[in-house]
């Protein structure tokens, strides 16, 4: 559950930044990660206009931000019949079945009740062969605030990626954010589901 302090902090930010400013976001980490759609695709923490989704070609698409609701009342909430809305967080997904060929997930894996356990639940969220694609800044603590409230290491995502059964197709560190030109450590990485056996 999100405190009232990471909800203001969330439509703060959004109230100040525009459509065109998240789809330029968008479009740099969809170059980076190289991705243009899969089958079905669930994006976690999308924003009020729908992350990437609607920048990319798939069948199913998902979006799961629990501010939806907020998005909406404060006249943010972009409606979309190429996407369906969930107003739901990823802990909320803890028991849905396997059934995403990719799930994304752009700079949100740290805004949610529990840090690194979220790559339990994408793991159980992809198929077979489904790739989690990953964008998170790595804070310290003096960088933390309402909206970004754990600590994040390197070492941590590495242990949380093998511990749910991912493998790394690729992960790249950077010293700074190349898609929110923020002076946040951030890891940009594509992990996969093995087939059982």
């Amino acid at each position: 559950m999100l405190s009232e302090q990471q909800i203001q902090y969330e439509l703060d930010y959004w109230l100040e930044s525009t459509r065109e400013q998240n789809d330029a976001r968008q479009k740099r980490l969809l170059d980076l990660w190289g991705f243009r759609g899969a089958p079905s695709v669930l994006e976690i923490g999308t924003g009020p206009y729908g992350g990437c989704l609607p920048q990319i070609e798939s069948g199913d698409k998902v979006a799961a931000d629990p501010l939806f609701l907020q998005f909406e009342a404060a006249g943010l909430y972009v409606r979309s019949l190429d996407w369906v809305a969930l107003p739901i967080c990823i802990e909320a997904m803890e028991k849905w079945p396997e059934q995403c060929d990719a799930v994304l997930c752009a700079n949100t894996l740290d805004h949610g009740d529990s840090d690194w356990s979220a790559v339990d639940i994408v793991a159980r969220l992809l198929k077979p062969g489904g790739r989690f694609y990953l964008h998170v800044n790595l804070r310290t603590p003096e960088q933390l605030n309402e909206g970004h409230n754990h600590v994040l290491q390197y070492s941590d995502l590495e242990e949380a990626i093998q511990k749910a059964g991912l493998c790394r197709i690729r992960s790249e560190k950077y010293d700074y954010d190349p898609v929110e030109y923020a002076d946040y450590e951030t890891v940009i990485g594509i992990f996969e589901k093995p087939y059982a056996g």
